[in-house]
């Protein structure tokens, strides 16, 4: 089982209203977030700067932006909420490093590593 970092995907699908209307509060929508976002997905990374989805269309151990604004945009309502929100807000601000520009994947050890520097 994997989740790839593009969208749609697993992360995104009931974002997208595949099936059933989003309800971030659903046992399934919940435990397959809690999978995807764990090392039990293959193309899950965690590192120094950042983690979250990759693929296997990118270099190993480096983080779609596409899939940590998902993250942010699937979150669950509850008091862990804004600790969840400033740490998606932060991969995504050390991904840009100083381009202000949002690639299509850094590497989570060293966001100056990038691909699609365009």
């Amino acid at each position: 089982m994997i989740d790839d970092a593009n969208v749609p995907s697993l992360l995104s699908a009931s974002y997208l209203g595949f099936k059933t209307p989003y309800d971030p509060s659903n046992k399934l929508i919940q435990s397959t977030r809690r999978f995807i976002l764990s090392k039990n997905n293959p193309f899950f990374c965690q590192g120094t700067y950042a983690s979250g989805i990759g693929s296997n269309h990118t270099p190993e151990e480096f983080v779609w932006p596409m899939a940590i604004i998902m993250e942010g945009l699937t979150l669950t309502i509850d008091n862990n909420t804004k600790h969840d929100l400033d740490y998606v807000w932060k991969r995504l601000e050390i991904s840009h490093v100083d381009t202000f520009s949002m690639h299509e994947s850094f590497d989570v050890d060293d966001p100056r590593l990038f691909t699609r520097h365009w």
